[in-house]
């Protein structure tokens, strides 16, 4: 075996001695390749962005782009390019062929891309030509730069309120198909609007099939099923949200609290007359789990999911309990029949109707008069969000809220009435008004994905 290793290595130094040998000494051989094979910049705020080269379309470019106060300051006026890798040299695009020297540094703000109305600007041309001096090739690079501060959050006021006249009793918002926005007043009355319309604007609809009794708090999307219980323990279903019926099944339902991908959440009422957790598959069978404790959230429920480092599901909830609370603790299962309380020291201030939202990979809980937004890395350390993810000051001392999140990543807050400080007849007083209607969203989640 070594002596075959051993006449390969001959046979191809025989070869080559002779291939050279066809060669006069004066001559070489210059390299065609007039290809960029690595490109990099000094760091930016103390990091490295990769660049991502596009061979087919010879275009340069940061997939991650850059912070945006980049696009203030004077950091890229004046940049060393620390990588630039090419066989032959490089010069700018453009009619002046003019070589580049990588050691300078180098004014890379006209690359900086960016879109408006549409249209696309901004990328800066080199040329790379090969060793042999004919092989020329022109590439293009774009620097992406954040045109805003990805994780703040953005409030809009989408001046639609639900009633001329200040509402005066509650109300509950939900998503349905991604983008239908209900909000039910009564058995009998929804305000619909479409969340990606040109123009928000709400419609009046009438609603059937509900008896007066039902628990409006209890309203839950399954599925693209809504689901909805009675004060009886009545449990009824639409698949459109104005049209319902009786849902029919083996337990008096209590509330509606959660699902998981195929599993629907519940307080039932047992036969001995106990509130149990319960989960379905269809609505209508249940399997009971444990006793519900009585601090336990039994009014105003919302709850929210997110998927563990094993690709588990979990779920929190919150709401109003039967007791008096002085503070706000959520609960947590992962299969709906057993629930965890997490509650810690460093716990959430009472809110009145709290609302809880896994959202950018941290909860937050916002309620009570809507002054403040608390913010948890797993549910159980709270505390108040002093910067970029606050609440609009208009929002403050607000009533009646519901809330919901659409496919888009945008978090309606539907305000019943607000309450305004006015000076009436010379006193300082508290006027209610019609509420307002609020859009959200943390910039990063409506950025696209390169």
């Amino acid at each position: 075996m070594r002596s075959k290793f051993l006449s390969v290595i001959v046979s191809f130094l025989l070869v080559t001695i002779s291939f050279t040998a066809c060669l006069k000494s004066n001559e070489y051989e210059y390299s065609s390749d007039a290809t960029v094979h690595a490109f990099g910049l000094d760091t930016i705020y103390g990091k490295h962005y990769k660049f991502t080269i596009d061979q087919v379309r010879r275009l340069i470019y940061n997939v991650d782009s850059l912070p945006v106060k980049v696009r203030t300051d004077s950091l890229l006026k004046s940049i060393l390019i620390d990588t630039f890798s090419v066989t032959g040299y490089i010069s700018s695009g453009g009619i002046k062929d003019t070589a580049i020297n990588i050691n300078d540094s180098a004014n890379l703000i006209p690359a900086i891309r960016n879109r408006k109305n549409g249209v696309e600007t901004g990328g800066m041309t080199f040329n790379v030509m090969a060793g042999d001096g004919i092989t020329k090739r022109q590439y293009e690079l774009q620097i992406r730069v954040h045109t805003q501060d990805p994780d703040s959050m953005v409030w809009t006021n989408m001046n639609s309120p639900l009633n001329e006249a200040a509402v005066v009793t509650k109300q509950k918002a939900v998503i349905l198909n991604g983008t239908r926005l209900l909000v039910y007043l009564s058995a009998t009355e929804l305000m619909e609007a479409d969340t990606q319309a040109a123009t928000f604007a709400w419609n009046r609809k009438r609603v059937t099939g509900l008896p007066e009794n039902i628990k409006l708090y209890s309203l839950i999307n399954f599925n693209e099923t809504l689901y909805i219980t009675t004060a009886d323990g009545v449990p009824y279903c639409s698949n459109d949200g104005v049209n319902w019926q009786e849902r029919g099944g083996d337990a008096y339902v209590v509330a509606y609290i959660a699902h998981f991908r195929n599993k629907l959440l519940a307080i039932v009422q047992a036969a001995d007359g106990q509130n149990r957790f319960a989960a379905s598959a269809d609505g209508m069978t249940w399997t009971t789990g444990e006793t519900v404790p009585d601090n336990f959230p039994v009014d105003n429920i919302y709850a929210t999911q997110m998927t563990t480092n094993n690709n588990l599901l979990k779920v929190i909830v919150t709401g109003n309990t039967a007791q008096t609370a002085s503070a706000t603790i959520p609960w947590s299962s992962m299969d709906g029949l057993t629930w965890a309380s997490l509650y810690s020291s460093a716990y959430c201030p009472y809110l009145n109707d709290p609302f809880i939202m896994y959202y950018a990979d941290n909860y937050y809980m916002m309620g009570g008069d809507y002054t403040q937004i608390y913010a948890s890395v797993v549910g159980l350390a709270w505390e108040p969000v002093k910067r970029k993810v606050l609440l609009p000051k208009e929002l403050s001392y607000s009533k009646y809220v519901s809330a919901a999140i659409d496919k888009n990543n945008y978090v309606w807050l539907i305000v019943g009435q607000n309450t305004t400080v006015e000076i009436v007849d010379g006193d300082i007083v508290g006027v209610a008004k019609p509420g307002t209607v609020w859009r959200g969203r943390i910039n990063k989640l409506g950025f696209d994905r390169q």
